[in-house]
Order: structure tokens, then C-alpha cells, then sequence
């Protein structure tokens, strides 16, 4: 074989091995995390430095990579152009385009990424000086083509109106799975993330405690009598209202009362007004996490919730929006008891329960899944499901368990009767989703209602189409 060909399958094994050096140094640079650039700076890599320098710019890193690229392929390509012509003539040039394309992809372009992919921060340390004095050398060569790009690029989508890269909501997400995944973040620590992100969407109206779950004392209960419903309803805080609850008087803390003379608070109502503290009334509307802010800032710990008519319609505590990220915390309010919605329970597996149980004690304590849009307790579901307020002995059926409405107060569902399905299997998992009212069941789906008056006798659950 002619010598000059020897040659000349040399250059392009050289530029086909510099076409991959390319490739894989923008995969490598590009793909490194900060996480990585700290483990980097951590074992104390010596080109940590000089890398940050060259992702501090990525526009002028992509440019010089791509001018060494195409280079090289162009240069390739005419290389290979050459050897297939003296190799099988002029009439066979169209052979060149069925061996250069996949050689490219294969050796230039796929396989320089997936290994730097892999290996990248081993790809980027060793590839970092030799980028960094080809983007030295052919600067004057960058810089005109730079400019040339960006005004093309101006003219398509106009200027730039901001600098710098943007983290998204998704990319901390992202980065935070990633982490988990490495091993730089346990499980509780990525969960915690996650509801602080998840805190920052909610506003006051999603995390407050509604109306009729808070205690309210009237102004005019006798000191004995206040004294009473304090023992009976266990709190530490109550809105004092005048006449009408949306009247709220202040705010009566219940250590405010030790050490003091309960005779004299009979005597003197200016004394009990006294004990009052200042009520504080925010909009529903609110962010959650603007109230975090506003509680520390102010020292406060307790807030009522109104509505734009000025109505109350719920409260948030610190217990409240830290509850939001770590979960349940308790308090000396709080019933240690995990069964405390529990009423009573019967020989034959039923359960009356207080309806305010929220859906995932709900579906935790009887091993199912009901999820109601919308709604944050069984009470919440049921009045989903029925579409109405039900009547007392009002029943349907969800994942196989009959719920009966056993009482309603001031318009209020407060105490069901569930009746569980027969265990086919231990390891079986029910689940059904609460439909909206009207939405019609065929017989066999997993909800049903039955419609019982007050007062009639109980009859087997039947299923009927709708709600």
C-alpha cells in the first residue's frame, strides 16, 4: 500500500481520537454538579479550580468545544473522502457518507459521552488543562465567531434580559433525589426538603383548624362555669367572643389563670378582661410561610383566621406550620392516646369513631385508601359522597366497609359507625377514591350509598347506582 495512504489513515485515527476528546469534555464539564465540584474541592483534586473557572462561562466553553469539534470532523471527513476515492475511485464517493456517518457517531460522538457520563468527574480533571489552553490559543478565532452567533441570535429572539443560570423548584428537587440516591442525603432528610417545598405552596386556609374543631367561651360564663369547660375541652388557648363568635373579645391563655384569685375574677369582670391577650386576625388567603415569618417576628404563637366578610373560620398555630414539614408534633393539648378518635369498639369488628379523624389516620388504622379531593377528614368524604349533609343512619359503602352516619351536630357530621369487609387476605390491599356527588356506580364498583332514615330499622347495606 502507498505510503502516503498509510499516512493519511493515521491523521484521521488522530483527529477520530480528537473528535472524542471534544465530545466527552463537554459531557463531562457540563454534567458536574455541585455536589460533585465538592467532593472534588473535599479530596482535594487540583483542577477543581481551574474547572469552575471554565463552567463560570459556559458560553465561551460550548463555543471553543465546538469550533475543536467540527475541526476535527470536517477534517476527518475530507481525510476519509480522499482514502475512498484512491481507493475505489471517483465513482464511489457516496461510499464515504456510509463509513464516516456511523465511525462519527460511533467512536467520535456516543461512545466519548457515555463513558464521560460515567466517569465524568475523572474526565473532567483530566481533560480541564488541555480545554483551557485550546480556548487560550484560539480565542482571537472564538471571540468573532461569538459575536457573529449572538447577533444572529439577537436578531431570532431578541436580547438577553437576564444573566446567569436559574435554579428551579424542580432542579433542587432533582438534585435532592440525586442526592438520596448517592447516599449524600438519608430518606427523613430528602422528606423534610420536600415539605418545606411543599409548606411554601400552602396558604393559611390549607393548614388551619376550621371553625367548628375550635373552642370558643363566651364572655358571659361564670367563673365557674369557665372554669369547667376549660377542664371538660382540655386547652391551653380559647377565643373569648361577646354574643356572637365572629365577636372576639381576646384571646384567654389558661396559665394566665394560676396564682390568681378566682373569687376576685367573679367580682371584677374588668379583672377577667384583663386577662385577655390581644387577638390577632389574618386572611385566609395568606401564605403559610409569610405567617411563619410574621410569628417569629413578632413573638406571636396563636392566630385567627377570618374570611373577606370578617367571619372567623379557623386558627393556626406554630404547632400548626411546624407540623406542616416534620409532621405530628405533640402538645400538652394533644391526646397521646393514638386510638383517642376511637368512640367505642364492638365484639364484631366495628368501630364508632369520632367523624374529625383525619383520612390518613382513617386509612392507616382500617388499611385502606380513600382519597377525597378536597377534603381532609372522614366527615370531609362523606359529605363528598353523599353531596348533602346525611341524615342520622344515613350509609355507604367504601372499600367494602359500610359507613353509617351515627349522629350530626350543628349541621356537623361527628360520630360513624364503621363496619369492616371481611379479611379475604392478609396481604390485600383496598383502595377506592371518593367521586364527586352525581356521579352514577355500577353495581360491584367500591362505592355505594344507602340511604336510611332516622329512626327506621337497619337493614342489609344495598348498593345503588349514584350518590
Amino acid at each position: 500500500m502507498d505510503p502516503a495512504l498509510w499516512m493519511e489513515l493515521g491523521v484521521f485515527v488522530v483527529l477520530l481520537v480528537f473528535s472524542g476528546f471534544f465530545s466527552s469534555t463537554e459531557t463531562a464539564l457540563f454534567s458536574l454538579s455541585s455536589f460533585h465540584l465538592d467532593q472534588m474541592r473535599r479530596a482535594r483534586n487540583p483542577r477543581v479550580d481551574l474547572i469552575e473557572r471554565l463552567r463560570s462561562e459556559p458560553r465561551r466553553l460550548i463555543v471553543t468545544i465546538l469550533i475543536g469539534n467540527e475541526f476535527v470532523n470536517v477534517a476527518a471527513s475530507v481525510i476519509s473522502a480522499a482514502v475512498i476515492i484512491k481507493l475505489f475511485g471517483a465513482e464511489n464517493d457516496m461510499l464515504n457518507l456510509l463509513v464516516m456517518v456511523p465511525i462519527l457517531l460511533l467512536f467520535g460522538e456516543i461512545t466519548p459521552k457515555v463513558l464521560a457520563i460515567r466517569n465524568n468527574v475523572a474526565f473532567a480533571s483530566f481533560q480541564a488543562r488541555p480545554i483551557h489552553l485550546f480556548a487560550r490559543l484560539i480565542t482571537p478565532l472564538r471571540e468573532v465567531i461569538r459575536h457573529v452567533a449572538e447577533f444572529f441570535i439577537t436578531l431570532v429572539v431578541g436580547k438577553q434580559r437576564s444573566q446567569g443560570n436559574l435554579v428551579t423548584e424542580d432542579m433542587i428537587r432533582t438534585l435532592v433525589t440525586d442526592a438520596v440516591g448517592e447516599g449524600a442525603l438519608d430518606s427523613q432528610e430528602a422528606h423534610y426538603i420536600e415539605k418545606i417545598f411543599d409548606f411554601g405552596n400552602k396558604s393559611l386556609r390549607d393548614i388551619m383548624r376550621p371553625r367548628s374543631d375550635i373552642e370558643f367561651l363566651s364572655a358571659d360564663l361564670s367563673v365557674p362555669e369557665l372554669i369547667a369547660q376549660i377542664k371538660a375541652t382540655r386547652q391551653s388557648r380559647y377565643p373569648i367572643f361577646r354574643e356572637r363568635r365572629d365577636t372576639i373579645l381576646g384571646i384567654l391563655h389558661t396559665r394566665d389563670l394560676l396564682g390568681v384569685d378566682l373569687g376576685r375574677l367573679e367580682r371584677d369582670p374588668h379583672a377577667f378582661r384583663k386577662l385577655l391577650r390581644q387577638p390577632n386576625f389574618f386572611p385566609e388567603s395568606k401564605p403559610a410561610v409569610e405567617l411563619f415569618h410574621t410569628f417569629r417576628q413578632r413573638k406571636l404563637s396563636f392566630a385567627l383566621i377570618v374570611d373577606e366578610y370578617g367571619g372567623v373560620t379557623g386558627l393556626v398555630t406554630m404547632e400548626d406550620l411546624l407540623e406542616c414539614v416534620f409532621g405530628e408534633i405533640g402538645s400538652p393539648s394533644d391526646s397521646e392516646d393514638p386510638d383517642r378518635h376511637l368512640v367505642s369498639e364492638f365484639d364484631d369488628g366495628r368501630r364508632l369513631i369520632d367523624a374529625g379523624m383525619s383520612l390518613d389516620e382513617f386509612n392507616q388504622a382500617f388499611a385502606v385508601t380513600i382519597d377525597c379531593e378536597g377534603a381532609e377528614t372522614i366527615a370531609g368524604a362523606l359529605l363528598d359522597a353523599f353531596g348533602e349533609l346525611p341524615a342520622t343512619g344515613a350509609s355507604i359503602v367504601l372499600c367494602g366497609m359500610k359507613l353509617t352516619v351515627e349522629s350530626v351536630e350543628f349541621n356537623r357530621i361527628s360520630r360513624v359507625l364503621v363496619e369492616p369487609p371481611a379479611k379475604a387476605s392478609d396481604s390485600e390491599e383496598v383502595s377506592a377514591s371518593v367521586e364527586s356527588p352525581g356521579v352514577s356506580e355500577a353495581p360491584g364498583s367500591p362505592m355505594a350509598v344507602v340511604a336510611e332514615p332516622e329512626n327506621a330499622p337497619v337493614e342489609p347495606a344495598k348498593k345503588v347506582e349514584g350518590v
